[in-house]
């Protein structure tokens, strides 16, 4: 009997976790995305205690971790970012890090800067849809959001003619 009992009240208690968890998702306005360190395009939003502001987006400042041969690839905003890269858990070290040398007319100054902050990083952590790279003390160096195809410009439509 105290089986039956408990077995009843195991299946009621799972059925209304189900149906209020289900409530909540058909409620929620906001998309759940689980996003990965590594193979996600990172677009920097916020760095050395300032939000980044870019003209065009072809001048957003972004990584991208290659977990295949741990390679760092992106943008500093003007001129193409790469090196290499050691991930062990929440630690974070970039090595090698190097640009390509066009002149550039805006954003030299930001990305001279974003160049330093990722020689200074030590560890990672991704929370409230934002990846955060930090240094040995814990000091927030950098933020990031995860690229989304709504991010992308969209091409003028052709005229006709």
């Amino acid at each position: 009997m105290r089986r039956k009992i408990l077995s009843a009240l195991l299946r009621v208690s799972l059925l209304l976790l189900m149906v209020g968890l289900g409530m909540q998702a058909a409620g929620s306005k906001h998309k759940v995305v689980l996003v990965s360190l590594e193979k996600t395009e990172w677009k920097l939003i916020w760095l050395s205690g300032a939000k980044i502001e870019v003209a065009a987006p072809r001048q957003v400042p972004y990584i991208q971790l290659d977990p295949e041969g741990h390679h760092l690839s992106g943008s500093g905003g003007c001129n193409r970012l790469m090196g290499g890269y050691e991930l062990n858990g929440n630690n974070l070290k970039f090595s090698q890090i190097g640009l390509s040398r066009m002149a550039c007319l805006h954003g030299a100054n930001t990305e001279s800067q974003f160049v330093q902050a990722l020689n200074q990083v030590s560890s990672w952590k991704i929370g409230g849809g934002a990846l955060s790279l930090m240094d040995a003390n814990q000091h927030v160096l950098a933020k990031f959001s995860a690229y989304t195809p709504e991010d992308a410009p969209h091409p003028e439509p052709l005229a006709a003619h």
